[in-house]
């Protein structure tokens, strides 16, 4: 990203790289914690996120997006019952 921010005409630019987990997988404390919120954030995130994906980009209608993929029209594998 260093050399596309120099080429927008930006000079000194300092580039620093960070550790930045998304869940408890880490075996530093300070990294565990750092990982715990940022998984929240996600997960907190993600059905915004999509939903306007959904809508601005895939022309879902705004009303109650959701309800394209409910019902009848999947039937994901999770949901269905395991023959024994």
């Amino acid at each position: 990203m260093r050399d596309e921010i120099e080429r927008a005409g930006f000079v000194e630019v300092v580039e620093e790289k960070y550790k930045w987990p998304i869940g408890a997988w880490s075996t530093d404390a300070k990294l565990k914690e750092l990982g715990r919120w940022n998984l929240n954030h996600w997960e907190q995130g993600l059905e915004g996120w999509t939903m306007r994906f959904f809508t601005r980009y895939l022309g879902v209608s705004e009303g109650n997006p959701q309800s394209r993929w409910i019902g009848e029209e999947i039937d994901p594998p999770s949901m269905t019952q395991r023959p024994d």
